[in-house]
């Protein structure tokens, strides 16, 4: 008789061979009795390590490629199961000798890490240059988990912050505040990069979006032109790079025979006597003014905020034509007796040196306007009124005309006048009026062309897409140079 003992062994090393074939169109063996010491995990202990089961080598290889947090390299325990992956990212397994352990790579191509998703820099105004932001948002969806220890770091183009210390922000996690995943401030460890770390004990999913809100070490925009893109890192995601910033703009403005600029096009003009002129129409916004003159000069002495759904006015400004014998107020701001009044959070940031009052007043049609005045200063002192609406920020401010006469002249005093800023405009080819056309914005009709002085349209640049990308705008009474068309806190 045949003993069936050869027979049973040999058809157990055939389902051996068998096991090993199939395992290795899944996993390549690169070394034996090595373990990869780069590996994110072990004993089960988290993410990336679970236990497969001995003899299931199979099993571990349908783990890893499964696990957007591994790479393609991995270590299994023969005997205890254990199945432990490199993080994703990593080009390698680091091998070091370990009993009942081997080494393995599941393909021959790179598993990378998946990228960030939704990565955005969001302002809440306009980057004049040489203003500071009140807040700088950064925001982003994870497409795998972060995990206790793990950094998300946000590096600038150029200088963003002011010095290399921390960095105030406000965090929500999934559209809620979350104040204890990043429990620590965040560092600026230069002026170009900030970098934040999830706190011991603490996670964040995959599909999670996170928005940190920073509001102080912020620097200066940088001079008129300069654009500022981000890379985004964080723990195994392939870093996010050339999100897109923003681009430091100077304000147009309307000036002397008023002047408006509006990026490299300027436009000087004379409005009509005696009269309000519609110098811009938005969806829900329409902004008229008139002006007067002294001598051959022209300016701005009276601004009405209309809605442009009812026209019914909301607001009416005058700037006080006897500050010079009267001083005190420097303009008289009335408000449709339909409005209400309710507390405020500021929301605008206004003038550096001006602070805005803890109240807003809302027209029927929900336009809604604050009212500031200049902080410590001698004599009569610049106010702002801002209007918000749903397409464009509008700050009306009194100013002298100190570049004519001399700070202290009686002159500029008498020549106090309005002039207007013009920031987030939003959807621009919606807008109508006589500052659209002069910004080429819309096709010039006869009227607004017959306010220009002489020579007074002038494009001093060639690029189109500067003055037509740009959101902020000003209306002045003085030929602005790149310090006035920014200037927002002289004094009187």
């Amino acid at each position: 008789m045949v003993s069936l003992c050869p027979r049973f062994e040999l058809v157990g090393i055939i389902l051996v061979l068998l096991m090993e074939s199939i395992s290795a169109q899944t996993a390549t063996l690169l070394s034996a009795s090595k373990y990869c010491s780069n590996r994110g995990g072990s004993g089960a202990g988290n993410s990336f390590s679970v236990s497969v089961g001995a003899s299931n080598l199979a099993g571990c290889a349908t783990a890893v490629a499964a696990n957007t947090l591994c790479s393609n390299f991995f270590n299994y325990g023969t005997i205890d199961g254990y199945c432990d992956c490199v993080p994703c990212g990593a080009t390698s397994c680091t091998q070091t000798a370990f009993a009942n352990y081997n080494t393995y790579s599941i393909e021959t191509s790179y598993q990378a890490c998946p990228s960030l998703a939704a990565s955005s820099i969001t302002l809440p105004s306009f980057p004049v240059e040489s203003t500071v932001s009140s807040e700088i948002q950064f925001s982003f969806t994870t497409a795998n988990p972060l995990l206790a220890s793990d950094s998300v770091t946000f590096t600038a183009s150029s200088p963003v912050f002011a010095a290399a210390t921390a960095v105030t922000c406000t965090v929500k996690i999934g559209g809620t505040p979350d104040a204890a995943t990043f429990a620590a401030s965040p560092t600026a460890s230069d002026t170009s990069t900030l970098t934040a770390s999830v706190q011991s004990g603490r996670s964040i999913g995959s599909g999670v979006t996170v928005a940190f809100f920073c509001t102080d070490n912020l620097a200066q925009f940088a001079t008129s032109g300069t654009s500022v893109t981000f890379t985004f890192t964080c723990a195994r995601h392939l870093a996010a790079s050339g999100v897109t910033g923003w681009t430091a703009v100077t304000a147009a403005s309307v000036a002397g025979d008023p002047v408006t600029w509006y990026g490299s096009r300027r436009a000087e003009f004379k409005l009509p006597l005696s009269q309000l002129t519609e110098m811009l129409r938005t969806p829900d916004m329409s902004v008229l003014a008139a002006p007067f003159e002294t001598g051959k000069e022209q300016w701005i002495g009276r601004v009405v905020i209309n809605s442009a759904k009812t026209n019914s006015t909301f607001l009416q400004i005058d700037v006080n034509r006897r500050l010079a014998e009267d001083g005190g107020q420097t303009m008289f701001v009335m408000a449709s007796p339909q409005s209400t009044q309710r507390g405020s959070s500021q929301p605008f940031a206004g003038a550096a040196d001006v602070v805005l009052d803890d109240y807003e007043i809302i027209s029927p049609e929900g336009l809604i306007m604050h009212y500031g005045k200049q902080q410590n200063c001698k004599g009569p002192c610049r106010e702002v009124v801002v209007v918000l609406g749903s397409h464009v920020k509008i700050m009306i401010h009194s100013a002298s005309a100190a570049e004519f006469y001399g700070q202290s002249s009686v002159e500029a005093l008498r020549s106090a006048h309005l002039d207007i800023d013009v920031f987030d405009m939003i959807e621009p080819s919606t807008f109508h009026g006589a500052l659209p056309e002069f910004w080429g914005l819309k096709e010039m009709s006869e009227e607004t062309r017959s306010m220009l002085v002489p020579d007074g349209l002038l494009d001093l640049s060639s690029n189109v897409s500067l003055q037509t990308n740009s959101t902020t705008a000003s209306v002045r009474s003085t030929e602005p140079d790149v310090a006035c068309a920014t200037d927002q806190t002289a004094v009187l």
